[in-house]
């Protein structure tokens, strides 16, 4: 070594030890970068009606406390999250312009969102075609769907067939329709059952419920409501005790996701106990106590309380179940952290969500937080084969399963729907809250099973208080079923021998005489509740069966123009072609949807019974009616519009569908001629001449003529088709 190089050597040392310097620099080891996922969460905020169960100071923080757990579970250990909030308050418009910007504008990889029905549909479509990930909470269709199915299996569990449904659309203009909408749907699945009488008051003033009582009080015993807010449920039952609407015979349900039963807390600053029946005890002050349903909590009291108190116990309530989770340790926890996380990044809540100022967690607060572990769990798997996070329909075709939930498991169905469970509860002899049922979804969310939580033996005492189990209708009125009595006659309308004209309430009907006793078996019942349920724009509205000493009234809807053979007869409008072919399609729609239901045929199908409304719309009436008709024989008029196979015996003499093309032919020939059946007035054969050569003639069947002098080449063709 030189001595220069010795020299460097020393210098070197020197250099290292003056200075501290390591005798060698490690290699700047830096941490990896960490990819993010952009969560978009659509909500509502500042809305009285929903944030109470889904508002944003009430519920956002429970998506860090997912991620947290997350965090602990090592899911996506490899990913940062960037969550970005837009208020969409339950509007469709706006939900679907903000999830298009968190989409376009903020590339999100998952919406969650929104919480209400129509959004949340609206948003699905949208996350649908870009295929991302759409996870909902909160009040959507499928826990709606779910809450009519529990409602036909209270139904079920206390052999009630038929119940009226009552809402108001001022609470939320979208939850009640969508429910009515939903429980139509059930109770079409399930033909057991009958919506007797729908109703609406716009607003939940004392004269608009009182006129909604008096219309339901002949049609329905059961009376199922969508109301939210206690106060319209105080005043709905003060009415019904003015009505006198409270006896023994009466039942009104209260269906709703996320209902408190009877109670609800003023305040959330004190410690309160909720018993598992739904009843709260609250401890403290009197500004931070219980209120219960009943109690007016306005400036100044009605002095109704007592009334009102009495009222409730023809009152059940149906809703989702929210177990004991306010007295849990893992829910109260639970609410600490949401409180927490609203305060940090990105949310920095403020004085809005601090305790102080009677912050309270959202009531579906931890359907978000079980949705964000759902989807975390899915968009992990995802990764271990090898598929991209963001494929939404990945995702939707394997979500389907039973999770871990911050209470209990949660159940998804194979349409990605949460499938809730529900309690129905009373009030006891006591006047205290308790539950009579658990009502338990399927796996699918498409059956509902009603678990009495009760000994069934005493049910007279723990439900019904000592009384007996009401019936779906009193035993004086079957619902298909009115007296004579309770039918006012509609003057300037003549009776004539085979129809009369009342008013039913506010209903106008025609009463088809029928000289037959009836029988109510029950096949016979639930024909009659079956054809209550047919809503079709060519077919007349039936109502039901009313008796008196002399005959049997079947009530369809008043038609102001008459019968069709009356309009024909009296010649009171130029049928030109486009008129007679509408009146044709209209009375081929309505033969359709008989052929295609419960009933199979009309087999008694003429002009007589082909109504026309003031529209000129025409609606065939005299459909059903089984037992009825298999006493009442066919005047010889009426076997004008017969078959000549039934003529001959060849045929089901009840009817069948070829049958009814016949009918129609001959009441087309009617239209196309602007004639009575057959011309009677300008042929020399009488009814029964007609009728002979009918049932006889095979080889060259004997039919009405058909002339016309418009241009109609093509209708009378139709009507030799169908005379064939």
């Amino acid at each position: 070594m030189t001595v220069l190089a010795i020299l460097l050597v020393i210098a070197m040392k020197v250099l290292q030890t003056s200075l501290q310097l390591p005798t060698r620099i490690p290699p700047l080891i830096l941490p990896p970068t960490k990819k993010i996922i952009h969560i978009g969460a659509l909500f509502v905020s500042n809305d009285t009606r929903y944030t109470p169960w889904v508002g944003y100071e009430g519920s956002a923080g429970a998506l860090l406390v997912a991620i947290d757990r997350v965090r602990e579970m090592h899911l996506l250990d490899d990913f940062e999250f960037n969550i970005t909030v837009k208020f969409d308050n339950c509007i469709e418009k706006d939900a679907v312009g903000l999830a298009f910007e968190l989409i376009s504008q903020y590339n999100v990889d998952i919406i969650f969102g929104p919480t209400c029905n129509v959004p949340a549909i609206a948003v699905g479509v949208m996350a649908s075609y870009y295929n991302l990930p759409h996870y909902i909470w909160g009040f959507t269709t499928a826990n709606e769907l779910a809450l009519s199915l529990a409602i036909l299996s209270v139904m079920r569990h206390f052999n009630w067939n038929e119940f009226a449904f009552i809402h108001t659309p001022s609470e939320d203009p979208q939850k009640c329709p969508i429910f009515l909408t939903d429980i139509q749907k059930a109770v079409y699945a399930n033909p057991d059952f009958t919506i007797s009488y729908q109703g609406q008051f716009r607003n939940p003033t004392i004269d608009e419920i009182t006129q909604t009582l008096l219309e339901v009080k002949s049609k329905a015993r059961i009376i199922v409501l969508c109301l939210s807010l206690p106060q319209n449920k105080r005043s709905f039952m003060l009415r019904a005790s003015e009505q006198n609407m409270l006896g023994d015979d009466y039942v009104y349900i209260f269906a709703d996701l996320g209902t408190r039963g009877y109670s609800k807390l003023l305040k959330y600053k004190i410690k309160f106990v909720l018993l598992y029946s739904g009843c709260f005890l609250g401890i403290g002050s009197q500004n931070n106590r219980t209120t219960y349903v009943w109690e007016d909590q306005s400036n100044i009291p009605d002095g109704l309380d007592t009334k009102a108190f009495n009222a409730f116990d023809k009152a059940f309530i149906l809703s989702d179940i929210a177990e004991d989770k306010d007295t849990s340790r893992a829910y109260e926890e639970f609410a600490l952290k949401v409180n927490s996380k609203i305060m940090e990044s990105p949310f920095f809540c403020g004085d809005a969500c601090n305790k102080s100022s009677g912050w309270k967690l959202a009531e579906s607060a931890s359907q978000l937080y079980d949705a964000f572990l759902i989807w975390a769990n899915m968009a992990n798997k995802s990764l271990t084969e090898n598929v991209s996070y963001r494929d939404g329909a990945w995702m939707f075709n394997r979500t389907a399963g039973t999770y871990e939930g911050l209470l209990n498991n949660v159940t998804i169905a194979w349409d990605g729907a949460r499938i809730p469970n529900f309690s129905f509860s009373g009030l006891d002899s006591n006047m205290e809250s308790q539950i009579l049922g658990l009502i338990l979804m399927d796996n699918r969310g498409e059956n509902a099973t009603f678990i009495p939580q009760y000994n069934v033996q005493n049910e007279d005492s723990i439900v019904w208080n000592g009384r007996k189990r009401p019936m779906a209708v009193p035993i004086t009125s079957q619902s298909f079923v009115s007296h004579a009595s309770d039918l006012k006659v509609i003057e300037g309308k003549s009776e004539t021998a085979n129809m009369c004209y009342f008013y039913y309430a506010k209903d106008a009907l025609m009463g088809l005489k029928h000289k037959v006793a009836l029988k109510y078996e029950q096949h016979v019942n639930e024909e009659f509740r079956r054809m209550r349920q047919i809503e079709h724009d060519n077919l007349n509205r039936f109502f039901g069966i009313t008796v008196d000493a002399d005959f049997t009234y079947s009530l369809w809807r008043f038609c102001s123009r008459g019968t069709l053979q009356d309009v024909i007869t009296k010649g009171s409008l130029p049928m030109d072609s486009v008129f007679i072919h509408s009146m044709m399609m209209d009375i081929a729609s309505g033969l359709i949807y008989i052929h295609d239901s419960f009933l199979g045929f009309h087999g008694r199908l003429t002009s007589q019974v082909c109504m026309v409304d003031d529209r000129w719309q025409v609606k065939i009436s005299y459909y059903g009616l089984t037992y009825i008709k298999d006493f009442e024989h066919r005047s010889n008029e009426e076997l004008l519009w017969t078959a000549p196979e039934i003529l001959r015996g060849e045929a089901d003499i009840k009817g069948t569908p070829e049958g009814d093309v016949y009918s129609f032919a001959i009441i087309a020939s009617e239209l196309v001629t602007k004639r009575t059946a057959w011309d009677l007035d300008n042929r020399k054969e009488n009814i029964e001449d007609i009728i002979r050569i009918v049932k006889k003639t095979t080889m060259d069947p004997f039919r009405p003529d058909i002339e016309t002098t418009d241009n109609m080449d093509i209708v009378p063709s139709l009507v030799r088709f169908c005379y064939s």
